[in-house]
């Protein structure tokens, strides 16, 4: 009876249900399939892929200095096109005053 429920049923005359396994319930089904954070001895930055050993807070370290590199990179990009397009507009200024 491979592949078929494991539970069977007594069809001598009494209703009484024969269990060949015991009772899990769903809750602990899920907790022997999840791992808990305070279990996990690695972690995989999504970021960058390195695994970072030690607990949450070496982790949170590790993302932090990605977001803040992502900050600065963002603050660069958006100061530079500023800049540019004053520069642009300055120049449109001076132009038509000549003209």
């Amino acid at each position: 009876m491979e592949g078929q429920n494991q539970d069977t049923v007594n069809t001598s005359g009494d209703s009484s249900i024969t269990n060949t396994r015991p009772f899990v319930s769903a809750q602990r089904r899920y907790d022997n399939v999840r791992v808990r954070d305070a279990e996990m001895k690695k972690r995989l930055c999504y970021e960058c892929g390195e695994v970072i050993d030690g607990g949450e807070k070496q982790y949170q370290e590790h993302i932090l200095s990605h977001e803040a590199t992502y900050l600065a990179y963002q603050l660069y990009h958006s100061e530079k096109d500023r800049r540019n397009t004053t520069s642009k507009n300055i120049a449109q200024d001076e132009e038509a005053k000549k003209s």
